[in-house]
């Protein structure tokens, strides 16, 4: 069984780790969260880190777009606040509906993740592992598998993390045969659901 992907070059041989930074914090004290995504690689002893993509926001964050390390644009992620089953649509850049991000009003968050312009079952659902939806796995729907694991690494512990004011930072360990540019999408409505849930609590 396969994952779903949106850019076959970017589809990994080999079990890799993604750093996945937003730059702003809450729409309360900016218009918008940009992004950098990074693949992290160890180099011996030491540990390095090479651009893949870049997401700039605007219209308070309701509009993203999406570029490679060269500045090619590659796809647009709209929000849609008062949709539920549409909560993020990512399309590339002649408007075609690539996948919709599900979004929970309850406790926001992400749900799961479908894909193409209809109303498909989901491929992919979003499970987390604390109250905080700072620790989760990416599941594959049909089998069960974990192609990822989403991971908060700058969370103050316990009820402080309520009181978070800095960026998110997230530690992405994407399985083999999974594609970077997909779970760098997934991550970034994650780290926005994320934000929106800390930030009505500041």
């Amino acid at each position: 069984m396969t994952t779903p992907f949106l850019l076959q070059e970017h589809v990994t041989t080999t079990a890799t780790t993604l750093i996945v930074e937003q730059k702003y914090w809450s729409w309360f004290k900016n218009t918008g969260r940009g992004f950098t995504i990074s693949k992290q690689q160890e180099e011996g002893a030491e540990q390095t880190s090479t651009l893949l993509f870049t997401a700039e926001t605007r219209i308070a964050g309701k509009y993203c777009t999406i570029s490679d390390y060269n500045g090619t644009l590659l796809f647009h992620l709209q929000r849609n606040k008062l949709r539920k089953s549409e909560g993020w649509v990512l399309t590339d850049p002649a408007e075609k509906v690539l996948l919709k991000l599900r979004y929970s009003w309850a406790r926001p968050h992400i749900s799961d993740v479908t894909f193409g312009p209809d109303k498909a079952e989901p491929e992919l659902t979003i499970v987390a592992k604390d109250f905080w939806w700072a620790n989760l796995d990416i599941v594959r729907v049909t089998d069960k598998v974990v192609v990822g694991t989403v991971r908060c690494t700058n969370m103050s512990p316990g009820f402080l993390s309520q009181f978070k004011v800095t960026p998110p930072i997230w530690e992405v360990k994407v399985t083999e045969g999974t594609d970077l540019a997909l779970m760098a999408v997934v991550t970034m409505g994650i780290s926005d659901a994320f934000s929106q849930f800390h930030g009505l609590l500041l």
